[in-house]
């Protein structure tokens, strides 16, 4: 089966960024942002690489990640939805390992939680974090979106964990986004699988508390 994301009335180009990893299409997005693959990051096409798409990336936790202009996945200071599927084969110890690095920061902490937070991880911001680790070898849904109201929530496999109220300009994005890796720390590398990553800007596509199943066809 194919994911198939919660409706977004909107468009992406200067409003988000969308990779749902169809079957071909892993050297750009949706809207045909380059994506560059760097060093021996790869699609895998099959189980457990796959979920309800036809791929994913695969990073090694050594130097892999793919990168892309993020100039459409700075957040502002509005409403915005980022969601993913990913699957660690391997868990960090001592630090944290990204999941995506743009104008935020989208990672899995060193004690093994589903955290967010601005790009530079300033002070002035309460981290978003999951409540609950997560494990190895199981395929996870992450969520995190901005309402009207400044809530930033984040949503584990369609169940809500937490809640941070920040009207935070996430605008500071001094270099390529990365999906997989730090933008200059080396020794946060992810070790898995990541796909059908989507960012919108200016809606919050999931609100409220109510948990919720992650759509799929």
């Amino acid at each position: 089966k194919q994911w198939k994301p919660k409706a977004y009335a909107g468009t992406y180009g200067a409003n988000g960024f969308y990779l749902p990893m169809r079957s071909g299409q892993y050297t750009q997005d949706e809207t045909g942002t380059t994506l560059n693959l760097i060093n021996n990051t790869i699609v895998k096409g099959f189980k457990p690489q796959t979920n309800f798409n036809f791929g994913s990336f695969y990073f090694d936790g050594a130097d892999d990640y793919v990168e892309f202009n993020d100039g459409a996945t700075l957040l502002g200071s509005g409403e915005f939805t980022i969601e993913l599927w990913f699957h660690a084969t391997s868990l960090p110890s001592n630090s944290a390992v990204m999941l995506v690095h743009s104008s935020f920061e989208l990672a899995i902490a060193s004690d093994k939680e589903v955290s967010f937070a601005p790009h530079g991880e300033p002070g002035t911001f309460t981290h978003l974090e999951s409540g609950s680790s997560v494990t190895t070898g199981q395929w996870y849904h992450v969520v995190v979106s901005r309402d009207s109201s400044n809530n930033i929530r984040m949503y584990i496999d369609g169940v809500y964990k937490a809640t941070v109220n920040s009207s935070y300009q996430f605008t500071t994005s001094d270099t390529a986004a990365k999906i997989g890796a730090h933008k200059t720390n080396g020794n946060k590398d992810f070790n898995g699988y990541i796909t059908d990553l989507r960012i919108v800007v200016n809606q919050a596509i999931y609100t409220g508390t109510a948990s919720f199943t992650p759509p799929s066809q």
